[in-house]
């Protein structure tokens, strides 16, 4: 199993000028060391893959030991393309994906590790234009993810799980949408051709938080310190 995060992008919303993954949650710990900490003894420290853009060194500095891929074009494509840019050489084996963003605890990267198919890690909270949104079918299925779902049933939270049988049909449409779409416009393209079925994995019972504005980062930070 691999595990891409996804820490290419400038993260000029947190203005910290420096790689979103690497902005402090407490002393001397920041996003991206907590994330690999929690994944590390579930997919192995040789199986972790970081797409790096923006200051890319400073993050392969801290980190010498993981696998690094550069999105040379990081200030000119989104999410869609860093992600088409990890999966490349990876065979017969199920990826984790996630936003190098978010917050969370070991136990929910053991829940998205232990899948039995492709899932997508949402909740059922209340949303705003800024998230990722999601909606079911009626067989529980997601249907819709965007930032522009009306009446969601929640957010799409960052963190995913591909079966090694869907991986080409996600590169294929990876590489088929526009350079500044985020990831999930390939996943919806494919759920609406009836492609591919993504099941929700909820997370309401944990504190998951995807840190894009200042307030976010503390409200991470006063969840630890509490």
């Amino acid at each position: 199993m691999k595990l891409i995060i996804l820490a290419a992008g400038v993260g000029s919303r947190l203005g910290a000028g420096i790689p979103k993954a690497l902005v402090e949650i407490q002393s001397n710990r920041t996003i991206l060391d907590q994330q690999i900490e929690n994944f590390r003894d579930i997919v192995g420290i040789n199986n972790i893959i970081i797409v790096v853009g923006f200051k890319k060194e400073d993050i392969m500095y801290r980190h010498r030991d993981l696998t690094y891929v550069f999105n040379s074009r990081y200030d000119k494509t989104n999410t869609a393309k860093s992600l088409l840019l990890g999966l490349e050489g990876i065979e017969g084996e199920d990826v984790i994906f996630i936003n190098g963003d978010t917050f969370f605890d070991q136990q929910t990267a053991q829940d998205i590790g232990q899948c039995g198919r492709s899932s997508i890690m949402t909740n059922t909270e209340a949303t705003s234009d800024e998230e990722v949104k999601y909606k079911l079918d009626i067989e529980g299925y997601i249907s819709e993810l965007s930032k522009e779902v009306v009446d969601a049933q929640g957010e799409a939270v960052g963190i995913n799980f591909l079966k090694a049988e869907d991986l080409q049909k996600v590169r294929e449409e990876l590489s088929a949408v526009s350079d500044m779409d985020y990831f999930e416009k390939a996943i919806e393209n494919l759920i609406r051709r009836g492609e591919l079925k993504m099941s929700p994995l909820n997370v309401n019972d944990r504190f998951v938080k995807e840190i894009d504005f200042p307030e976010d980062l503390e409200m991470v930070r006063n969840h630890l310190e509490n």
